[in-house]
């Protein structure tokens, strides 16, 4: 197949353009500029600029095939989409009516602050995954919603700006686009402040969000977010120059509209990331796999289980797919490979927690398999050490604790929620207890998770473990 020509990056160095002979008239039917004293036989194809079209990043030289000193490899700029090249050009185009017109320089710059909110709102509303894979279609279009029902992973701050952006850019309801401006200014007059009612912010046809083909369309999701991740550095660099064009009395909404939203994409960016491996590294055979095996075994298994296998090839067709793709920056390639780490981890240590029963080989056996796991996800995505094995190697340890000793670990573990601590509680230390000793540790581990900030109606179906 054809390389895309739009998609390859050929550093090209402005410096040699000093290099150019004056023209005197000597050119060639071709183009190549040549002097005709020079006694270098060298060809004037070589004279030209080449680019190697096996090669995108061979080195280029404006005069002449020989190798320059400024030929050093330069590396690929941002990854951007091309609303996000638009923006920046309408943020300098901003910058100069705010120049020009100083008397309304604080109401250009509110202009620009809702501009790059209402773009930072299509981003987070097309392309933030859903919470179930299954739930994908449903998904696009309502990212604000996700976002803000997650909004405990955000700063305070942060979750403020998503409820702003939600109340603002409501969609266009119909028969509203037809009252014409006289309507508008008359339900402004009446109301104070309006919100902005914008249509519905649809994808192109062409963009599939939705196919396992596409991966869900990760390369297009993460080149929004890293488009959205360079207008943020982009109004940083300006900031200076909008603080110097309105007056200082403004000058505290330019530096809410920052701290809001421009540091606000940071958090958008980490979020979505994290939630990617929900559509990109399916689970469902490891977590069938999980609750086929027999854990209350009284044989020592010599090897790992089949559902180990199936969570490896998950994250290897994820890693397969970044290594052929050109829009996937490194950066944002190795922060992806951990979510889907995490992923993976957090998942396991769910799906452990539904075994009802455990052995003592049972035990090693989970054990062996988190070890083989770890050391294949290693291998597979070149990540050491793994994020987040902590996590499910806690959990797995947890099961030796003794029972005097189970409160003060659940104490010590708040990262763990009511239905896998109490699981654990019956199927490790509990197991061996007897009813009323029992019953009674459970009162204090539940005692315990409410000082974690969980409440008693998250775990009240799990009275009937007892």
């Amino acid at each position: 197949t054809e390389k895309n020509p739009f998609k390859s990056y050929v550093p090209i160095h402005l410096d040699g353009l000093n290099a150019l002979p004056e023209d005197d008239g000597n050119e060639s039917d071709d183009g190549a500029i040549f002097d005709p004293d020079d006694d270098d036989e060298e060809s004037s194809e070589l004279r030209r600029a080449y680019i190697n079209e096996d090669d995108p990043d061979a080195e280029v030289s404006l005069i002449s095939g020989r190798k320059s000193s400024m030929d050093a490899k330069v590396p690929p700029g941002p990854v951007l989409v091309n609303v996000a090249l638009s923006l920046t050009k309408f943020i300098g185009q901003y910058l100069g009516i705010m120049q020009v017109l100083s008397p309304v320089a604080s109401d250009v710059f509110k202009s620009l602050a809702e501009l790059f909110q209402l773009y930072l709102f299509a981003v987070i509303n097309l392309f933030t995954p859903p919470s179930e894979s299954s739930n994908v279609r449903q998904a696009i279009g309502t990212g604000i919603l996700i976002l803000e029902g997650d909004s405990s992973k955000f700063s305070a701050v942060f979750a403020a700006a998503l409820r702003k952006m939600r109340e603002k850019f409501l969609p266009m309801k119909e028969g509203r686009s037809s009252q014409g401006l006289g309507g508008l200014l008359a339900e402004s007059a009446a109301g104070g402040h309006r919100p902005i009612r914008v249509p519905d912010i649809k994808l192109s046809e062409m963009v599939d969000l939705t196919s396992t083909s596409t991966f869900f369309g990760l390369q297009e999701r993460l080149m929004a977010l890293e488009s959205t991740s360079f207008l943020s550095q982009v109004m940083k660099a300006v900031q200076p120059s909008l603080l110097s064009l309105i007056p200082e009395k403004s000058h505290a909404d330019v530096f809410q509209f920052f701290s809001q939203f421009v540091d606000g994409t940071a958090e958008v960016r980490s979020v979505v990331v994290d939630r990617l491996p929900i559509l990109v590294v399916p689970l469902d055979t490891m977590m069938a796999g999980i609750s086929k095996v027999k854990w209350d075994t009284k044989e020592l298994a010599e090897m790992h289980n089949d559902y180990v296998d199936h969570a490896v090839s998950s994250v290897a067709q994820l890693v397969q797919h970044c290594q052929t793709s050109d829009e996937v920056p490194e950066g944002l390639r190795i922060k992806l490979l951990c979510a889907a780490v995490v992923h993976v981890f957090e998942n396991l240590v769910q799906a452990y927690a539904k075994v009802k029963k455990y052995s003592h080989e049972g035990r090693a056996l989970l054990s062996h398999d988190l070890s083989t796991l770890s050391r294949q996800l290693e291998v597979t995505t070149g990540v050491k050490p793994l994020p987040h094995f902590r996590f499910a190697d806690e959990f797995v340890r947890a099961f030796y604790v003794p029972e005097d000793e189970f409160a003060s670990w659940v104490a010590q573990h708040p990262e763990y929620d009511p239905k896998v601590v109490l699981n654990l509680l019956h199927t490790g230390c509990g197991s061996s207890m007897k009813r009323k000793a029992l019953k009674e540790l459970q009162s204090e581990v539940e005692n315990i998770l409410r000082e974690h900030g969980y409440t008693v109606e998250e775990r009240s179906s799990l009275q009937t473990l007892l």
